[in-house]
């Protein structure tokens, strides 16, 4: 029992999910006649229990016809079996074989009408029942006194039950505030939405949007800038840019050792290799991987410390020329390669780094530079000591020889006297020496 009821279930899935509706026609023109017919063959006759025709695509407004005709019938099965309401009457169709086209069941109408849906509940399973119907316009404008024009086409239509063949409207778009959409088709699948801005405000999201099968649509509206949005936005994210790119500036570039020049000194034990892995590097320094991303400047401050450009133009590069940073990135490697004597590559694998893995490319050679930076500066400093204790010796060597050569001259007859009054001593046989106005001033009356 639980095997025949997961069966019938199965079998009502698959029933969902295989009939499928064709649109054919969109001119979605007004008639006065339609008709359902089968378009593949019919083993074994074509039995219908109810047909019914609709005005909208969701099935619910029902055309009632003034006039039936059908490609054939009995006095016992007449075309009015199919539309009396009952499930268990039927008009049966006279062809025991019937081929492409050959059952029909036509409704006329006092006045034109647009058929969007029909309803039809079949007899009969398998061969017995039309598993592919059309649904047909006449155009009476057509030559030779009109024509059946195919406008639905229902495919994998089973017997025994209700089954459904109808257009899909998807719903009604609204325009985007300051801007217009144009859809095809009216809306009915398949159709398309297109969007537009008037003036010059820019478009926000898809300019385009589909309905699909199931009645909805692929993207949302889009949304129309005013100009004065887009220039305060625009503003914005510059002032914010501007003031990223000062604010590093000002609390990581001045702290950095001073950028490598031409005459910068560095030891060829640095020299030779890069200081770290390219991809290994990238992962091991999470500081450094997060870093380059999410902040252009820290490529702009490699290629300044580096000597290769300011560090103004390398925050504008990634800017403007953000397509060419690979072939940027490759030059520049190339040229930081040919600087520390790294011959363990070349320009091709310079260019894949910089393009399959730029942020790893861009963390090895900020370590490079930032280490070669340091070793320059501790060498320019090594340097600055060694010449400072060079020129104080020679200094020293300088003063040394200029007071051996006065002593052996002798002192100056005028040095000798200066020297003898500024501690008043006599030069007359070591007598003490008494200056005139000291002598007369002793000499006076109290």
């Amino acid at each position: 029992m639980h095997c025949a009821l997961a069966a019938a279930v199965a079998a009502l899935e698959v029933s969902v999910v295989l009939a499928t509706t064709t649109p054919l026609d969109f001119t979605f023109a007004s008639s006065r006649r339609w008709r359902v017919a089968n378009a593949a063959e019919i083993t074994y006759g074509w039995v219908v229990a109810e047909l019914q025709l609709f005005a909208d695509p969701e099935c619910s407004e029902v055309l009632t016809p003034s006039t039936l005709r059908a490609s054939g019938s009995t006095s016992a099965l007449p075309p009015a079996r199919a539309v009396d309401g009952l499930t268990f009457t039927e008009w049966r169709a006279p062809c025991h074989l019937c081929g492409v086209g050959e059952a029909w069941l036509e409704m006329e109408f006092n006045a034109a009408v647009e058929v969007m849906c029909f309803r039809l509940f079949q007899w009969g399973e398998r061969d017995y029942a039309a598993q592919s119907l059309w649904l047909q316009r006449f155009d009476a404008s057509a030559a030779a006194g009109g024509d059946w024009i195919d406008v639905l086409r229902g495919d994998n239509l089973l017997g025994g039950q209700w089954e459904q063949v109808h257009f899909t409207r998807c719903s009604t778009l609204s325009a985007p505030a300051s801007g217009t959409v144009r859809t095809t088709n009216e809306g009915i699948y398949p159709s398309e939405a297109t969007f537009t801005c008037k003036g010059i405000r820019p478009m926000t999201g898809s300019d385009r949007s589909v309905c699909t099968p199931d009645g909805s649509w692929s993207m949302e509206p889009p949304v129309c800038w005013e100009a004065i949005h887009f220039i305060a936005a625009a503003v914005f994210v510059i002032g914010m840019d501007v003031s990223a790119f000062l604010l590093y500036y000002r609390c990581v570039m001045v702290r950095k050792p001073a950028p490598l020049r031409t005459d910068s000194l560095i030891p060829q034990d640095y020299l030779g290799n890069w200081n770290s892995d390219l991809v290994g590097g990238c992962s091991a320094d999470i500081s450094y991987g997060m870093t380059f991303p999410l902040c252009p400047c820290r490529v702009a401050a490699t290629w300044q410390q580096a000597g290769l450009i300011p560090f103004q133009y390398g925050v504008l590069l990634p800017h403007f020329c953000c397509c060419c940073m690979p072939c940027i990135g490759t030059y520049f490697r190339s040229v930081l390669r040919q600087r520390f004597a790294i011959r363990r590559s070349s320009t091709t694998l310079d260019c894949v780094a910089w393009t399959a893995l730029s942020c790893c490319a861009m963390v090895q050679e900020a370590k490079m530079v930032d280490a070669m930076c340091v070793v320059a500066h501790e060498e320019a400093r090594a340097k600055d000591a060694a010449d400072q204790r060079k020129a104080s010796a020679e200094e020293l060597r300088r003063g040394k020889v200029g007071h051996q050569s006065t002593m052996a001259l002798g002192p100056s007859p005028k040095s000798v006297g200066a020297s003898s009054f500024r501690f008043g001593l006599s030069t007359n046989h070591g007598a003490l020496r008494t200056p005139r106005a000291a002598l007369e001033t002793m000499s006076s009356p109290v």
